[in-house]
């Protein structure tokens, strides 16, 4: 039983850690204004969701 508490805590370890990694590298965009979806369904020409 604990051995299997102490897997389980170094896969979720495991995965925290791959998440910080992936955040420590990641770019970030800033985008301002509307989108050009947001604009096209306010005036009513958005394509229905599928």
């Amino acid at each position: 039983m604990i051995a299997a508490l102490a897997a389980g805590t170094v896969r979720i370890r495991a995965k925290m850690t791959a998440a910080v990694d992936r955040l420590h590298h990641a770019h970030v965009v800033i985008t301002e204004g509307t989108s050009l979806r947001v604009q096209d369904a306010t005036v009513g020409r958005g394509d229905a969701l599928s």
